[in-house]
Formats: structure tokens, sequence, C-alpha cells
């Protein structure tokens, strides 16, 4: 996704797209590991109402490339 120029790479250090489930299916980081978000308040409450629309969490410990991350989040159907 940065490749193709869609995301800033001074803004975004990776977008994740995930499936149902919670698990990843494609990422902009190449050297990220595959990752369940399935118990992420953020991800519990969009799967339970696809009307909330996007979500932004509070800046929470990035676990893949140290510092912190602001998790935005937004359902997609289709």
């Amino acid at each position: 996704m940065n490749h193709a120029g869609l995301l800033a790479a001074d803004v975004s250090h990776a977008v994740f797209v995930t499936d149902r489930r919670g698990m990843t299916l494609a990422s902009s980081n190449e050297a990220a590991v595959p990752l369940n978000i399935a118990d992420e308040d953020d991800f519990k409450r969009l799967a339970r109402d696809g009307d909330v629309g996007l979500t932004i969490g509070p800046p929470a410990p990035d676990h893949l490339g140290g510092g912190w991350a602001i998790p935005a989040m937004r359902r997609l159907a289709g």
C-alpha cells in the first residue's frame, strides 16, 4: 500500500486487513507476522455493529515496531 502511494510513509507505520475472525489477510508491512486482533475492543464493536463507521482508539504500545500506535479501524462489508 505504501509502494502504491496510497499511504504517506511518515504518517502510517502499517495497515492491516483482517477477516471477520480478526486474522490478518494483508498488510502494508512486509515484515509483519500473522496477527489476530479479535480480542481488541474496537474490533469487537465493529463485529457487533456494522453501522459504527471509523473508530480511533487510544494510543497503545506498538508491539510490532516499537513506540506507539493509534489504532484506526473501519469495517469493510462485501
